[in-house]
């Protein structure tokens, strides 16, 4: 540990460039809007940018290794794990949900007084599986074993087996949670002993289920709930975070008058809180050590100031966490309108799918622009190959279509039951986009790969190199690899939406003009910002007039290409930090490029609002019209979660070709633009 720490320790002063941070709290209103302004600031930055930056911006150095590279080994261990458990969950519960609907009101059952329907039965049989959660079950109610064996009876034999089957899964993660919590308490937990006598009475094994409380149905459950929440986030704030572990807790012989939650909810989440717990709980333990070491802290603290050492500490609280959110139900809410914004935006998005590999830019600058070229004229030899041979070394690569986007790590990478339509969207909505993303991903993965051996490191080494130069350049959606502007509230995330590649693009600048601690660094700036800031949105405008049929009149009046390129470059500049984006339409005013705006309708995550007033005053207009079309589309995709934006695109161009207008076969593709 000593080791370790002093190693990191003597790289960040070493790399400090001798700066010195204001560790005071500021006395002034001035030094207060500053301290402000410095938090807001450090909140976009990432916690691998912030690693690299006290690593002087060289690859796999102390910060990297102990921090960083760790908790991605973490993260793709989750997400490929809980890949698993998607797979074996749904193949348990498929010949239930063969049966037919799982809600409604259900059967009505004497013994208890109460209507159960398929769900409910199956979630109350879950609860009968070991004699904790059978007397919870009982307790909670005031009912006796022989009440409930009517509602048991009434389970058909796929359901019984579908029961012990759940049971048995998780059962398979007893040799992992025993092994760990040998680790590091030196014994295995405590078990829960399988089977009761109901299990016996219906001829099944039984198992562990998790304990999962109704808030609704008493205080005390409500009570119970709110100190948990109020428990972590003193954890957070004060002693050091660390995830959830209610598989292993002792628990108490009785439990009364707190009734059972009776969805299936407590599958879900009990197995993400089992996998979360195995993949992050003893990062979590190494991580906090580190923080909480006065020699550390007082190095990150004393040079790049206070808001840059609570970016690792929240960082390290909101992975311990999880992103398991919030029951309240305006959080809930919000969330499901941003991802519905998300997927009426970008799913099966072609315009959207062909703009991925313009991000190779930001990859040069990473990487460099020897090495890209390898990596892309690999790819190009034999892309297939590519990238099989990329997804085989590295499960980051393997496993990158679901860990992409921040939304699309949501939608994913999370052991869920969900209606069949939700489930095809999460599958499927953003497949084009990522077989697109690829063209970039494989070229910097390859190219950073081979860079690393070049400069001597052994293969696993070489592979963990890559698959940050790859997250660096390109982004990525897990919780480890987001800046605490993106990792926050369900309200905070509304002003986030569509803004994982501008974030990207803002830490790559960052990083490195924070590094350029030589004349050759900093004369290699200008072309690194040419590259960042100034290519994309040129190449960008460039693309979409090659692809998209019409006439955008730019060929007859290059003092409205100028403006047109002036205001894609404003857009990009102002997109890099959040709310600053917001007031771009404002900035192109005092511009005098106005013409080439759009008028602002709030953040992209409140689309809903804007469009469902559009929508309302085409409606009161009475004109059939194609406003009165893109709108009431526009609001149907964001409630429905479906892609708006290529339906809109896609009837435009058919109407063009209706019309006369073009003969261009894209048309329905790309859409189609006028003059303006």
């Amino acid at each position: 540990y000593e080791a370790v720490r002093d190693s990191i320790v003597e790289s960040i002063v070493e790399n400090s460039q001798d700066r010195q941070a204001d560790t005071r709290t500021p006395t002034t209103n001035m030094g207060r809007t500053v301290q402000g302004l410095k938090r807001f600031w450090a909140s976009h930055i990432k916690a691998a940018t912030w690693a690299r930056v006290m690593d002087g911006g060289k690859d796999g150095g102390p910060m990297w290794e102990y921090f960083v590279r760790v908790a991605n080994e973490r993260g793709d261990y989750e997400t490929d794990q809980r890949g698993k458990a998607t797979e074996a969950l749904s193949k348990i519960m498929a010949p239930v949900f063969a049966l037919g609907k799982m809600g409604g009101k259900g059967q009505f059952f004497p013994s208890i007084n109460k209507s159960l329907n398929r769900e409910a039965r199956i979630a109350l049989a879950l609860n009968v599986g070991n004699e904790g959660n059978l007397q919870r079950l009982l307790g909670g109610e005031g009912w006796t074993a022989a009440r409930i064996m009517p509602v048991l009876q009434s389970l058909t034999e796929q359901e019984k087996a579908a029961v012990q089957a759940v049971w048995d899964h998780f059962e398979t993660y007893r040799p992992e949670i025993g092994a760990k919590h040998k680790r590091i308490y030196g014994k295995e937990p405590e078990w829960v002993t399988a089977g009761s006598a109901v299990t016996e009475a219906l001829g099944l094994r039984g198992g562990y289920y998790p304990i999962k409380y109704d808030p609704a149905a008493s205080q005390r459950a409500e009570e119970h709930a709110d100190a948990e929440g109020a428990k972590r986030q003193l954890q957070g704030a004060y002693t050091t975070a660390t995830t959830r572990r209610s598989f292993t807790k002792s628990r108490v012989k009785e439990v009364n008058g707190r009734p059972l939650l009776y969805t299936l909810s407590g599958l879900y989440s009990g197995v993400n809180d089992v996998i979360h717990d195995l993949a992050w709980h003893e990062w979590l333990i190494d991580t906090n050590r580190l923080l909480r070491s006065k020699t550390l802290d007082g190095a990150i603290r004393n040079i790049y100031g206070p808001e840059v050492k609570a970016q690792f500490k929240t960082w390290a609280a909101d992975i311990a966490e999880g992103g398991k959110g919030t029951d309240a139900a305006l959080d809930q809410s919000l969330s499901y309108l941003r991802q519905g914004v998300s997927i009426s935006g970008l799913g099966f998005n072609v315009w959207t799918a062909f703009q991925q590999p313009l991000g190779i830019t930001q990859s040069i600058v990473r990487v460099g622009l020897p090495w890209i070229g390898r990596g892309i004229a690999k790819t190009i030899a034999n892309p297939a190959a590519a990238a099989r041979e990329a997804n085989e070394m590295s499960s980051f690569m393997e496993n990158r279509a679901r860990t992409r986007l921040r939304e699309l790590n949501e939608l994913r990478n999370r052991v869920q039951g969900q209606p069949a339509g939700k489930e095809i969207m999460g599958q499927y909505a953003f497949w084009l986009m990522m077989q697109f993303q690829r063209m970039a991903d494989v070229p910097t993965w390859h190219g950073a790969y081979e860079k690393a051996i070049a400069e001597g490191n052994e293969d696993a080494r070489a592979i963990a190199l890559a698959d940050q130069a790859v997250i660096d350049s390109q982004g990525g959606g897990q919780l480890k690899d987001l800046s605490a502007i993106e990792r926050g509230g369900p309200a905070q995330k509304l002003f986030t939406v569509f803004y994982s590649f501008m974030n990207t693009s803002f830490n790559l600048g960052v990083a490195q003009t924070m590094t350029a601690d030589t004349p050759a660094k900093k004369a290699k700036l200008a072309s690194d910002y040419l590259m960042l800031y100034v290519l994309p949105p040129i190449l960008g405008y460039f693309l979409k007039n090659a692809l998209m049929a019409g006439d955008s009149g730019d060929e007859d009046d290059l003092v409205a290409l100028s403006k047109k390129l002036a205001a894609n470059q404003l857009d990009f500049l102002m997109g890099q930090m959040v709310v600053m984006r917001e007031f771009s339409e404002a900035a192109k005013t005092v511009a005098g490029i106005s013409e080439f705006g759009r008028d602002y309708s709030g953040p992209a995550g409140l689309r809903l609002i804007t469009d469902a007033g559009k929508a309302a005053k085409q409606i009161e207009q009475g004109e059939i019209d194609d406003a009165l079309r893109k709108a009431l589309v526009n609001v149907g995709g964001t409630l429905l979660g479906l892609p708006s934006a290529q339906i809109n695109r896609t009837i435009t161009g058919v109407k063009a070709i209706a019309d006369g207008e073009t003969s261009n076969p894209l048309a329905p593709v790309f859409g189609f633009q006028n003059k303006r």
